[in-house]
């Protein structure tokens, strides 16, 4: 890592820990907590160096479109709840329109991150495996429209968070078998997978402490850290894999595996 690269982890990892006095002492709303940790960091990086924004865009994009078909699914059970959504208005009366603002710009800050640090084409170009997932995310969300639509009970799960981080990190594992060199390819992601670890672990536990979000739902344990407690399936789904399984995807589907 050159020089220049330190400094800006450096520069993020002191920015994330000041904004835990300022988020608790200000008590933030949910979308300018998220501002906070994912807006700032992202205009940061982008300021500090080129960045392939087609790519970044499309892919942020769709995975916003893959966080809202999981947030349905998660929503209606009742797996996470935002205490104080700005938005009253829910799509198709189930999806808060907080979290799928939130879920563009945690895939947006991600990414930046990746490539920033661990990547060196800033080519715009795009991977042919690209359509292979947009074609099958709208298959899945019409699959799960149309069960809902049919009959809502056909979508209650029981341990909904378990059933969906089990997913995605089997999803994670298929892709890492059908990548190329995967070893190097994994290597690359592990300076993103430690340190948003970091700044998620930082942002439940801010989050927490002034009540943005809550947990009603079916776990299979909780954990307690600091006082706070959440469900052990948000620690290691989000936490601690959720980075890694959305570069996984973003090197086989969008970028070039290299």
């Amino acid at each position: 890592m050159t020089k220049s690269r330190r400094i800006d982890l450096l520069a993020l990892i002191i920015y994330v820990v000041l904004l835990i006095p300022a988020t608790l002492f200000f008590k933030v709303s949910f979308l300018v907590s998220t501002t906070l940790f994912f807006v700032v960091p992202s205009v940061y990086l982008a300021l500090r160096g080129p960045l392939p924004w087609k790519r970044i865009f499309f892919a942020s994009f769709l995975f916003t479109f893959l966080t809202f078909q999981l947030d349905f699914l998660a929503e209606l059970n009742k797996a996470w709840v935002l205490s104080y959504p700005i938005f009253a208005t829910k799509i198709f009366n189930v999806v808060t329109i907080d979290i799928m603002i939130w879920g563009f710009l945690w895939a947006l800050v991600i990414l930046i991150f990746y490539e920033h640090f661990s990547e060196h084409d800033r080519s715009s170009k795009i991977s042919g495996h690209f359509k292979i997932l947009f074609m099958a995310s709208l298959i899945s969300c019409a699959i799960i429209l149309g069960r809902f639509s049919l009959a809502q009970t056909r979508l209650n799960l029981s341990y909904t968070y378990l059933l969906i981080g089990l997913a995605s990190f089997l999803i994670f594992l298929l892709i890492m078998l059908k990548i190329k060199k995967p070893y190097f390819i994994f290597h690359k992601f592990l300076l993103a997978s430690f340190f948003f670890a970091f700044l998620h672990l930082t942002h439940e536990l801010t989050s927490l402490k002034i009540g943005q979000w809550y947990f009603p739902g079916q776990y299979l344990a909780n954990i307690n850290i600091l006082g706070l407690i959440f469900p052990i399936e948000e620690f290691v789904f989000w936490i601690l894999l959720s980075a890694m399984v959305v570069l996984a995807l973003y090197e086989y589907f969008v970028d070039d595996e290299k």
